[in-house]
C-alpha cells in the first residue's frame, strides 16, 4: 500500500462478496481490485451525471444582483 492508499473496510452481503470472489479466481486478481475498478466506473459515471447540474447552479450564484425586478423578470434575465 502506498501513501496515495487509503485502507478502509467494507461489508459486503454473502452473495455479493461471492459473485466479487469468483470473479476474482477466473481473472487471478485481487478481490480488492475488482471492487476498486468497480468503484472507479461507478465514480466516473457519477462524475458525468452530476457535472452538468453542479456547474449550471454555481454559474448563477450572483449574476444577478442589484436587479430590483428579478422576482417579476426572471425569465427575462435567465433567457433572453
Amino acid at each position: 500500500m502506498s501513501l496515495s492508499e487509503k485502507r478502509t473496510q467494507i461489508y459486503l452481503p454473502l452473495e455479493t462478496f461471492q459473485q466479487v470472489k469468483r470473479i476474482a479466481l477466473l481473472k487471478n486478481v485481487s478481490i480488492a481490485s475488482i471492487i476498486r475498478g468497480a468503484l472507479d466506473e461507478y465514480l466516473e459515471t457519477e462524475k458525468e451525471e452530476t457535472k452538468y447540474n453542479i456547474d449550471s447552479i454555481e454559474g448563477l450564484v450572483g449574476i444577478f444582483e442589484g436587479e430590483e425586478d428579478l422576482s417579476l423578470n426572471h425569465d427575462r434575465y435567465l433567457y433572453e
